[in-house]
C-alpha cells in the first residue's frame, strides 16, 4: 500500500508538469553526492518516502454475525503518517534563471498536493506539514543547479487482518406458504 501511495504521488504530479520535467521515485535522502546522477535530468522532481509513524491502532468492531459468517481473525485499523520528500532540481532556462524555475516548480507543488484526494488509500495531505527549504551550496552553484527540498505528511488509514467471509446459504425460505402463480 505504501508503494502504491508513492506511485500515486508521482502519477498525480505527472500531468501537472510539462513533459520537460522529469518525475521519478527516489530512495533515501537526496544530497549533493547524488548530483552526478541527477543534475543532467533537471528540471526534475524526485519523490521518496522518508518516514512512517503510527498514530493509533484500533480493533475494528466485528459486524453482526449471520449464518455462514466466519471471522478467522480480528481486523485492525492503523492511523499513520507517511512523510514524503520531494527533491526539486532546476537549471537555467533561456529566459528564466534556475532560482526562478525552481520556485515555479515548488509553487505548483504547493497548489497541487493539498487539494488532491489519493485513491490508493484514504490518504490526504496535511497542508500544515508542508515545508520547503532552499538547499543552496557552492557545489550546486558550480553545477548551475538549484535544489529545493519539499516535505509533507500524508495522513492515512491502513486496515489489516482477514476480512470476514460470507458463505452463501443452501436454501432460502421466502414465505411460509407456497404461492402458485
Amino acid at each position: 500500500m505504501i508503494n502504491a501511495l508513492v506511485d500515486e504521488v508521482i502519477q498525480t504530479l505527472t500531468p501537472v508538469y510539462p513533459d520537460t520535467v522529469s518525475i521519478a521515485r527516489y530512495t533515501g535522502r537526496f544530497g549533493e553526492r547524488d548530483l552526478d546522477r541527477f543534475a543532467g535530468r533537471a528540471p526534475a522532481l524526485l519523490v521518496a518516502a522518508q518516514n512512517l509513524r503510527g498514530i493509533a491502532s484500533n480493533q475494528i468492531p466485528a459486524q453482526p454475525m449471520r449464518a455462514g459468517d466466519k471471522h478467522p481473525e480480528p481486523r485492525h485499523r492503523l492511523d499513520a503518517t507517511l512523510r514524503v520528500a520531494i527533491a526539486v532540481l532546476a537549471k537555467d532556462k533561456p529566459k528564466q534563471g534556475r532560482d526562478e524555475a525552481a520556485l515555479d516548480l515548488v509553487n505548483t507543488l504547493l497548489q497541487t498536493l493539498p487539494t488532491h484526494a489519493f485513491a490508493a488509500s484514504s490518504a490526504r495531505v496535511n497542508a500544515g506539514s508542508m515545508t520547503g527549504q532552499n538547499l543552496h551550496s557552492p557545489l550546486l552553484d558550480a553545477r548551475a543547479v538549484t535544489l529545493w527540498g519539499i516535505t509533507f505528511d500524508l495522513m492515512l488509514r491502513l486496515e489489516y487482518g482477514a476480512a470476514p467471509t460470507y458463505k452463501k446459504p443452501a436454501k432460502v425460505f421466502l414465505a411460509k406458504n407456497e404461492v402458485t402463480l
